[in-house]
């Protein structure tokens, strides 16, 4: 699965796909709410937004309180 961006491009294994899916056309959504749309752990959800992130692909925004 490849997912382009900010100029980038990333190739990411299938299991992927409903995370970027979710961080391509949806509404903010938390680490915990991509891991529950995969098969993936919370741990590799965050690997895969930090590397988008670092990217400059998608964004962190609000935080906590």
């Amino acid at each position: 699965m490849t997912f382009a961006g900010a100029g980038n491009e990333w190739t990411f294994a299938l299991p992927v796909a409903p995370v970027l899916r979710l961080l391509a056309g949806g509404p903010p959504a938390t680490l915990a709410d991509l891991a529950a749309a995969s098969d993936l752990t919370l741990v590799e959800v965050a690997e895969v937004v930090s590397a988008l992130v670092a990217g400059q692909a998608v964004a962190v925004v609000g935080g906590s309180s």
